[in-house]
């Protein structure tokens, strides 16, 4: 249907690898002539924006009008860590595999995007609509520099594939909601020797983390998502074994499905909260939301997931829509107005690990699919 270069796929990722964008601190810069060429190659119009010099983001289109549709990849990695057989920012190919840090997150798939433009355009020199490529900034801290940023400068398409999170044979359609929460306990200082003599508030604070643990958020949720995790992130507290501590202090992750509240998971929080309180009137404790997101679901009977699905049927690729509990820049982009499917080139999760790698025959796959989508988008709504 496609023929894909897969030499160019390989050589695309293989160059980006090599350019060390480990974020903090991100100069996605080093890609910025990479990204520029291949654009070129495929005749488009280019714009750079940079909200902070060296975060560099390219913005890549060809043609004009609606539909509009956007491939968007991120040049930022995470830091290599430990455990690496090789050097993670030197490219090995074997045993058809590419090893290297980004080549699956999220280089790989920047070049598997090109490719999938580049096939469309040669069977479609003529076609009514836009087409975007995206190589985004800051992706692995947040987005403030990237997406993030773009779609509040006013970056507006109809469709958006996102090439970052799922696997090969399943697609993101939906988010769970988050909220980053921050607890407080107050005690009283006191001498170790003497605990009567003061009010120990990591004490107070692993009995409050006891009953947290034990909330039921609730099953009444939308059966694409999976139950509400709760997760104890950080604790903090005391200055010495022989001081009673006066504050102690922890930090939790919830995600939470689409058919649960945010105000009811608080409101379950504080009565438990005001239980403690009610049983130990020495409990003192001040709830803080440090950051919160809603869930989201891109309905399935929307055209980009109905087209998605027809592609990857018609290449015998056995695809599943589904939900996760990872944010990815999806949610902005829902938020924004803009339905989007995250995917991956790989059948494991290897994205973050040491000795990352992504198969080459999965990004000729999804380069095959991404351009089928492309085609049925445009030519067929």
């Amino acid at each position: 249907m496609f023929k894909i270069d897969e030499k160019e796929i390989v050589k695309l990722t293989c160059d980006l690898i090599r350019k060390k964008t480990v974020n903090p601190p991100g100069n996605e810069h080093l890609t910025k002539e990479i990204v520029i060429s291949a654009m070129k190659k495929l005749g488009m119009r280019i714009e750079i924006k940079e909200k902070k010099k060296g975060r560099t983001n390219v913005i890549g289109r060809i043609g004009k009008g609606k539909p509009s549709i956007a491939l968007i990849s991120h040049m930022d990695v995470v830091p290599a860590g430990e455990g690496w057989k090789t050097d993670p920012f030197n490219p090995v190919i074997k045993n058809g595999k590419i090893f290297g840090r980004g080549s699956l997150d999220n280089k790989g798939m920047f070049a598997t995007s090109y490719a999938a433009i580049k096939v469309f355009l040669k069977k479609h020199s003529k076609f009514k609509g836009t087409i975007f490529l995206l190589a985004v900034a800051d992706e692995e801290v947040g987005s403030e520099l990237g997406m993030k940023w773009l779609l509040d400068e006013g970056f507006k398409v109809d469709f958006a594939i996102i090439p970052d999170s799922g696997l090969l044979n399943k697609a993101i359609i939906g988010e769970k909601g988050l909220l980053w929460l921050k607890i407080i306990s107050f005690g009283k200082q006191a001498h170790g020797s003497t605990p009567n003599l003061g009010i120990n508030a990591i004490e107070k604070l692993a009995k409050l983390i006891l009953r947290l643990q034990k909330i039921d958020f609730g099953k009444g949720f939308n059966p694409a998502f999976d139950a509400a995790t709760l997760n104890i992130g950080q604790i903090e507290g005391g200055y010495a074994p022989n001081i009673v501590p006066a504050r102690a202090t922890v930090r939790i992750d919830i995600r939470y499905p689409l058919g649960i509240k945010k105000e009811d998971i608080l409101r379950k929080i504080n009565k438990e909260i005001k239980k403690l309180k009610n049983e130990d009137s020495k409990s003192n404790f001040k709830l803080e939301i440090q950051e919160a997101k809603i869930p989201h679901l891109v309905p399935e009977n929307s055209p980009l997931c109905k087209k998605f699905l027809e592609a990857a049927k018609e290449l015998k690729i056995p695809m599943e829509l589904t939900t996760v509990g990872g944010i990815t820049v999806g949610k902005e982009m829902f938020f924004s107005g803009i339905p989007s499917i995250c995917h991956y080139a790989t059948k494991k999760e290897l994205a973050h690990m040491a000795n990352e790698y992504v198969e080459v025959k999965n990004l000729v796959k999804s380069a095959e699919l991404y351009a089928l989508v492309l085609e049925k988008l445009i030519f067929q709504t």
